[in-house]
């Protein structure tokens, strides 16, 4: 509140020194107006939802909000020191927000949301801050934030809690109490509703089960649903005269189903000399084993100690396989790739071929994990350079042999197939400069 001011009655006994009577009288009035600032609050009812204004300061607010609703107040610079306002929410359904005036840069109140018929009480310091000095609740209360009671809390209804209850003991009337770390303790207790128990559930005294109980969704054997005394007692050798079943299911014995791999067809492989569907070790065997019977034989056998795989159909000499060292052959066939023109597009013939082939190397070489074993070919580096689609990365798992053990990075291959292209191109290219000498020389 803005400071009072003291008439100055002079010096006694005539006070001639003092205010003058105009002066007396003008502090006087100026007292007036800010004790009237300081009056009992005055009811205004609007009910339409609407912002505050400087206005509205010392009035008590009633607002009847037709869907949840902003109300600002006027910016605190605005309305003078100490001043208050108390805002009614009269309808019995929607919140009213309370907000800071825009761009005002105000503290907001601590309690903004006024709840339906909840009426506060606001004040302001007529700088930049709102408070929350009163809060009053015509029936039911909610509490927005943390309900703490230091002393004992008594209720005469009913206490529903949706979350958890703790404290450092409940006590349930003159019947029943649990402590804080958890323990009840009465004369007796009914429960009508579920009960989930989140640790172990210990009952001292005696269970009764109105209905059967179940123990992971399973219906425990008892005098009601299974009389021990009726079944088979397994603690010896038994017979069964009829075949038994196990859900509709008659089992496998010796009398239906003596071996289930031979009713289906089947023939398990675990030595050497065995044949039919399984796993097979090709370094143990010596001899030619057929896998797969009929048109179409698939071979596995030791050639030499190498081990190979391959494809026969027909006679014993066509067939296509691949032996341990990577090579394939084609024993009286060869190996074709589709070179329809059907199947091509964007076709060019390729230029400058003589120099590029002739950018390349024809080559004798021998592989480092094969030494003394002659080779010839190109290099796949050399090729790449000129004639790129030919050249193929390798994914392998061949150990790095040059230093220590590190990642090592795709290998090249080259498709030998694809540079018979070129290669035509090349000859063209050579006939028709052989074919232009000898007309020169006919002259």
């Amino acid at each position: 509140m803005t400071a009072l001011q003291k008439v100055n009655l002079g010096t006694p006994p005539t006070g001639a020194d003092g205010d003058t009577v105009r002066t007396a009288n003008t502090k006087a009035n100026a007292n007036i107006d800010v004790l009237s600032t300081q009056a009992t609050l005055t009811s205004l009812s609007p009910n339409a939802v609407r912002d505050l204004t400087a206005a509205d300061m010392g009035k008590r607010i009633n607002f009847t909000p037709t869907a949840d609703a902003t109300v600002h107040f006027a910016a605190a610079n605005t309305t003078g020191v100490d001043q208050i306002v108390s805002v009614h929410n009269l309808s019995p359904t929607y919140d009213i927000t309370m907000s800071v005036a825009a761009s005002s840069g105000d503290t907001a109140p601590t309690i903004a949301v006024i709840k339906p018929g909840e009426l506060l009480t606001y004040e302001t310091d007529g700088v930049s801050i709102w408070r929350t000095i009163g809060r009053k609740k015509a029936l039911d209360e909610v509490v927005q934030g943390k309900l703490s009671v230091v002393g004992a809390l008594t209720a005469s209804g009913a206490v529903a809690a949706s979350g958890a209850l703790s404290g450092q003991s409940l006590g349930i009337g003159a019947v029943a109490s649990i402590s804080a770390t958890g323990a009840y303790s009465g004369a007796s207790a009914s429960y009508s509703g579920n009960v989930t128990v989140g640790g172990t559930l210990g009952v001292t005294g005696q269970a009764t089960f109105t209905l059967r109980p179940v123990f992971g969704a399973n219906t425990p054997w008892d005098s009601g649903n299974f009389n021990p005394s009726t079944k088979a007692n397994l603690s010896g050798a038994n017979a069964f005269d009829t075949r038994p079943t196990f859900a509709g299911k008659t089992p496998w014995d010796s009398g239906n189903l003596p071996s289930p791999q031979a009713a289906l067809g089947y023939t398990p492989i675990n030595k050497a000399g065995d044949s039919g569907i399984g796993a097979l070790n090709v370094n143990s065997i010596t001899t030619a084993n057929y896998i797969v019977g009929g048109g179409g034989v698939l071979l596995m056998y030791d050639n030499g100690g190498t081990g190979s795989i391959g494809f026969r159909t027909g006679g014993p000499y066509k067939y296509f396989s691949l032996d341990a060292g990577g090579n394939g052959t084609a024993l009286n066939g060869s190996w074709v790739n589709g070179s329809d023109a059907r199947l091509k597009t964007n076709i060019e013939t390729i230029d400058d071929a003589l120099s590029k082939v002739c950018s390349m190397r024809g080559v004798y070489y021998e592989k480092k994990d094969a030494p003394g074993v002659r080779c010839v070919g190109v290099i796949a580096q050399e090729v790449q350079a000129e004639f790129p689609e030919a050249v193929h990365s390798i994914k392998s798992t061949r150990p790095n042999t040059e230093g220590p053990v590190q990642p090592v990075e795709d290998y090249l291959g080259v498709s030998y197939g694809n540079l018979v292209g070129p290669l035509i191109e090349a000859v063209k290219i050579l006939t028709s400069r052989v074919e232009e000498l000898e007309a020169r020389g006919r002259t």
